[in-house]
């Protein structure tokens, strides 16, 4: 253990708690904490951006009641790395982290499993600017995803699918009436729904500026529902966009492709 802790690298799992780790090391000399089994939070921990929490063979941090901010960005493969059982949440400090997975918090996109909990989460704890990066999978929900944050939105094209499995919810809801968001992207996914309600929409888009969408589309009742939106970038694969403006006034305010029809809504949403 002495050699170990000589080189920088702490075990998390001799007794020692990962909040107690972080005040012995400190916050300017880089270090490793290695999580190699299932280890339960004690107190509210911050990782200072000088230590990386490894995560290898079955470690997995469950939260309990406390909370967890990262500062670092954790070295872990696409697997659950956090267990969020109670009230406890993580969050990714700013600038801490680039790209964010779902599978850290327990996305397993195998076309079976719910993994709507598991991506809500994973916005939850992210902070503007960084990015959900879905791996190849078939991600199922069965709820809505709302998030008013300017975070982005990437995968592997056709092979990251996203499938509302609900007959009466929409995929994503971005922004609100309240809160504006601006210069986010959604992109290099493939976004499906058996949703039949028209009220629903694949992708909706509330007071969202500046922002990029590049998906392909299948299924609902809309593609993209946009209301308020300024200065939008929108390209979408088989499907049509549903507009609470007039189709001029929509291509005046966001660079649409042409080949994308405009659909105005004949309902009030």
């Amino acid at each position: 253990k002495d050699e170990i802790e000589a080189h920088g690298y702490y075990l998390i799992n001799e007794g020692t708690s990962l909040q107690n780790l972080c005040t012995i090391i400190g916050s300017s000399n880089p270090a490793t904490i290695i999580v190699s089994e299932a280890y339960t939070l004690t107190a509210s921990t911050t990782v200072t951006s000088n230590i990386t929490l490894e995560f290898s063979n079955a470690g997995k941090i469950t939260l309990g009641a406390y909370n967890l901010t990262m500062n670092s960005i954790p070295f872990a493969p696409a697997r659950q790395i956090f267990n969020q059982n109670s009230t406890g949440t993580v969050t990714f400090g700013v600038g801490s982290v680039k790209e964010v997975y779902p599978q850290w918090f327990g996305a397993v996109g195998d076309g079976t499993t719910d993994d709507t909990t598991a991506i809500s989460s994973t916005i939850s704890a992210m902070s503007a600017g960084q990015t959900l990066f879905f791996p190849q999978g078939y991600y199922k929900l069965t709820d809505e995803i709302s998030y008013t944050k300017a975070i982005n939105i990437d995968g592997k094209g056709q092979y990251s699918q996203i499938f509302q499995s609900a007959a009466n919810k929409s995929n994503f809801i971005i922004g609100s009436s309240a809160t504006a968001v601006n210069g986010m992207s959604f992109k290099n996914v493939y976004l499906l729904s058996a949703s039949t309600t028209n009220t629903t929409a694949l992708l909706k888009l509330r007071n969202v500026h500046r922002s990029e969408i590049d998906v392909m589309m299948y299924g609902s009742y809309h593609g993209i529902y946009l209301q308020g939106g300024l200065l939008n970038n929108i390209k979408v694969i088989k499907y049509s966009i549903l507009g609470k403006d007039d189709a001029r006034t929509l291509r005046e305010k966001n660079k649409i492709s042409e080949t994308i029809k405009l659909i105005i809504p004949p309902f009030n949403q």
